[in-house]
């Protein structure tokens, strides 16, 4: 796997408990267009126009005075973000009305996901996953489209041992906590954040946090036992679904 590219601009997930929920619409736009794409594909200006029109609700105008150029010209730096993201993004993600928090079977395919996961049945996920779904492992610049580019990605670089994972949400969305035990250690340690996104009932993209240390601020365990069978039931931390 690619080492950690340290100016790599990521975002980390967001827990969803620190989101006003009279504003829930607007931060889900936010983090999950605005914020996640404008900045990593964005020239500098395009960005701030983006970021000031289509998230913060400004107007032309007032663009036009904070960024210190015209309005015409920050009509035009917006239309060209809006192209190069259309051109850089699936189809399905270029249209940006807000949604409405998951619903319940949207839970329900993030745990049968999780589920067939766990089980390693690939018959399962492929029912669950888009063909063409992304899976993206920040902060390593990599990406497999696809779920058989996934699962040979899988095979070839899945840390050793046995994983455990958690029911979770992060940035609006479903999510779950991966968990790693180690050959010849004692307990399941925190080993990646992983958020889902879904469309038309399927999952269309999942990005895999490799950050152990949000944990905490999702009110995650940082730790689980090996002596005893895991019941998922016995833990209830705040952004668990």
């Amino acid at each position: 796997m690619p080492a950690v590219v340290s100016d790599v601009p990521w975002l980390d997930p967001y827990p969803d408990r620190s989101v006003d929920p009279h504003e829930a619409a607007v931060a889900r736009e936010t983090l999950e267009i605005a914020f996640l794409a404008a900045v990593q594909h964005l020239p500098p200006r395009q960005r701030a126009t983006l970021i000031l029109r289509d998230a913060a609700g400004f107007s032309a105008r007032e663009t036009a005075t904070l960024l210190g150029t015209s309005v015409p010209a920050t009509n035009s730096a917006l239309q060209r973000a809006r192209e190069r993201l259309r051109a850089r993004l699936p189809s399905r993600r270029v249209e940006w009305t807000p949604a409405e928090d998951p619903t319940a079977e949207e839970r329900a395919v993030a745990r049968r996901y999780i589920d067939a996961l766990e089980r390693r049945d690939f018959a399962a996920l492929a029912e669950l996953v888009h063909p063409d779904a992304r899976f993206s492992f920040p902060p390593r610049p990599v990406w497999y489209d696809g779920l058989d580019a996934f699962r040979r990605a899988s095979e070839k670089h899945a840390a050793p041992g046995e994983h455990l994972l958690v029911p979770a949400a992060a940035n609006l969305r479903p999510a779950f906590a991966v968990y790693l035990r180690s050959p010849g250690e004692r307990r399941y340690r925190p080993l990646a954040l992983a958020g889902l996104r879904l469309q038309a009932g399927r999952i269309v993209e999942v990005i895999h946090w490799d950050r152990p240390d949000l944990f905490e601020a999702f009110g995650l365990p940082m730790s689980f036992p090996s002596s005893r069978r895991f019941n998922k039931k016995e833990i209830n931390p705040p952004e668990v679904l």
